[in-house]
């Protein structure tokens, strides 16, 4: 019997699951959590902030529970990706989320952080205005070798492009060394186009590798 396959915006019940999808994608196949060890909190203390900022559900970056599209295999969650089109409001993502960051970590964390986010600035890709951007993908182990997370950004792109017709591009970021990422991206036309490395071999006490890529498909 074949598996059933389907998909679904996220909703408010999905809130855990993304959490989840946000913290292993930033692991990047890694054991370092790269919040917990930028912010010196729990993981605990980690999703129950992040589970206060998706609430919100503000459109337009990767803390928002409406951005996200789950896949479920004959009707058990099994995977997610978020995406949104980059200040398609004019609104950057980077704003949105730096304001949801400073209202709900506070600032004596985020002041307590920022030599940290002062290097990671070398590594950061600005995200291109009006570009489909990928963000935080997940596979539950079990579900592994199906390709759902390429058919959720498949989904991702036909949502976007039935709203905005003149959408043109996809871009998504990963670290270097999420080796296994990369090759699952390229097999489904994704191509690295950027590389960006930090002088400051520090961070790898905070995150999993020092180089990220750019990758990008024509849609």
């Amino acid at each position: 019997m074949s598996n059933v396959i389907t998909f679904q915006v996220a909703d408010e019940a999905d809130i855990d699951f993304i959490i989840d999808t946000i913290i292993e994608a930033e692991k990047s196949g890694s054991d370092k959590i790269s919040f917990c060890n930028i912010f010196q909190i729990s993981l605990e203390e980690l999703k129950s902030i992040f589970r206060e900022m998706i609430k919100e559900n503000i459109q337009g970056q990767e803390f928002c529970y409406s951005d996200y599209i789950i896949a479920k295999v004959n009707g058990e969650t099994a995977a997610c990706c978020g995406g949104w089109v980059e200040a398609i409001d004019k609104m950057p993502s980077n704003f949105l989320k730096a304001n949801l960051f400073l209202s709900f970590m506070g600032t004596e964390r985020i002041e307590k952080s920022q030599f940290i986010f002062d290097s990671l600035r070398e590594i950061i890709f600005k995200r291109e205005v009006g570009t489909l951007q990928i963000e935080n993908c997940y596979t539950i182990p079990k579900f592994r070798g199906m390709g759902l997370v390429s058919k959720i950004i498949t989904e991702h792109i036909k949502i976007h492009k039935t709203k905005y017709l003149h959408l043109a591009k996809a871009q998504l970021s990963i670290t270097k060394n999420n080796y296994y990422a990369k090759k699952a991206y390229e097999k489904i036309g994704f191509s690295v186009v950027a590389e960006k490395t930090s002088s400051n071999l520090d961070l790898l006490n905070y995150l999993p590798d020092i180089s990220r890529l750019l990758m990008e498909k024509t849609i």
